[in-house]
């Protein structure tokens, strides 16, 4: 975590487990694999896998647990979330939702990851990764709309580009 000398008034030093209610994915239940035209899209680590008829989570944020270690993925409706992700669901009351992505893809979650043949990241150590945010939700809420402006402009770039 930053030294105190250099936290901007306003903003305060928080490990992740403070912003975010963590849990991780369960196996799927009834899951057909490959299939992303089910009822209920089952994530992995990296994105959909399949489907089932069952949903244990969302809306909120997934972060690779195992394979992808580290990726991060938001989930703006119920899904499965398997054992191979992470779910982590913002504190409203001193985490934006919006903001809430923004961190997660900034803090550098794959510094995490173990490095055995498997990478990775568990519950406990993503959990006490320190973070650096604005107290006030408004602010954040300010700071998450500069991003995702400057996020779509990169998207927009990149598509005239290709």
């Amino acid at each position: 975590m930053p030294d105190k000398q250099t936290i901007p008034r306003g903003w305060a030093a928080r490990p992740v487990g403070e912003l975010f209610d963590l849990d991780s994915g369960v196996a799927p239940v009834r899951f057909r694999p490959g299939d992303l035209c089910g009822p209920v899209l089952v994530y992995g680590a990296n994105g959909p896998i399949g489907s089932s008829d069952l949903d244990n989570y969302g809306p909120g944020y997934l972060v690779g647990r195992v394979g992808a270690a580290g990726a991060v993925a938001r989930v703006d409706s119920r899904i499965w979330a398997s054992d191979n992700a992470l779910t982590l669901t913002p504190k409203i009351s001193v985490c934006s939702y919006a903001f809430a992505g923004h961190i997660l893809r900034f803090i550098n979650i794959p510094c995490l990851a173990t490095t055995t043949a498997q990478p990775l990241v568990t519950q406990g150590n993503l959990s006490r990764l320190g973070t650096l945010t604005p107290s006030d939700l408004a602010e954040q809420s300010r700071i998450a709309a500069v991003l995702d402006t400057v996020d779509e402009a990169i998207a927009k770039t990149e598509a005239v580009i290709a």
